[in-house]
């Protein structure tokens, strides 16, 4: 909105300009300022931990204004500001010496179009700033169903036989590079992640975890008898959650083992 100021002088006989000079700068002193505010920027003597980073999508639109950035402990949820150079939770918004669900919460699209991304972060004492490196992507689902019958193949060679826990019922999913993902997924930073997938409808867990298959394709590297471990990441418990174990078999193909397979439909990490 553009507002207009209308200022009309009458000169009368014996007024000085000194008096219309005065008057004018009056005015001018309480103009209200257009200049915006950047809620990021460090107010005087703040103290306490600070946490930022870039949220975009695939297109690299920023998230600003579209996306919901949160942080969870155990005892509330914290809601991110945006600057003018991303998300912020400035000194003092966050305590430390907590675990948090970090997740972005797309707003903007069609229900179920975009991915959650989701991962854990720990926040030690005397840790004064946590920047994450890249960008945290928001990919669109590349796989979705609303009525689940057979086998799903949901993306990088992932697959899901057909069960009852499924049968009829939605299922979205997204596969991403873990180093182009902008996650911050430093706990498994000296191992390796075969393989990093969205899922939804989010946070939908199962009493019954879902078996599922990884082809030979992309498991080549790993030998016969190799086992990997299943994460999930879990909104409500603040962890990566281990929701078993998964082995390389006969044929290079790798398979979940018995009582082991997807938990929660979240971020989910295969990782040897």
């Amino acid at each position: 909105m553009t507002l207009l100021y209308f200022s009309t002088f009458f000169l009368a006989c014996g007024e000085s300009e000194k008096e219309d000079t005065a008057v004018t700068t009056t005015e001018a002193s309480v103009e209200p300022s257009t200049e915006p505010e950047d809620p990021c920027i460090s107010e005087d003597g703040a103290e306490g931990f600070r946490f930022e980073g870039d949220v975009v999508f695939s297109d690299g639109t920023e998230g600003k204004g579209n996306v919901r950035v949160q942080m969870c402990n155990p005892e509330t949820c914290y809601i991110g500001k945006w600057g003018d150079n991303g998300f912020c939770f400035p000194e003092g918004n966050l305590p430390s010496g907590f675990d948090y669900s970090f997740d972005t919460v797309p707003l903007i699209g069609e229900e179920n179009q975009f991915a959650t991304p989701l991962s854990v972060i720990t926040i030690n004492e005397g840790d004064p700033l946590l920047r994450l490196e890249k960008p945290v992507i928001i990919p669109e689902f590349t796989f979705s169903t609303t009525n689940a019958t057979g086998d799903l193949d949901i993306g990088n060679g992932l697959t899901i036989p057909a069960t009852e826990e499924l049968e009829g019922g939605s299922f979205y999913s997204v596969n991403m590079t873990p180093e182009e993902s902008g996650l911050p997924l430093d706990q498994f930073q000296d191992r390796t992640i075969i393989g990093l997938w969205y899922l939804g409808p989010f946070e939908t867990h199962f009493a019954i975890p879902l078996p599922f298959t990884l082809n030979n394709e992309q498991t080549s590297n790993l030998e016969l008898g190799t086992q990997v471990e299943i994460y999930n990441a879990s909104y409500d418990n603040q962890e990566w959650s281990l929701a078993g174990t998964a082995t390389i078999s006969e044929t290079g193909s790798l398979s979940s083992d018995v009582d082991s397979g997807i938990s929660i439909l979240s971020s989910l990490l295969l990782v040897q």
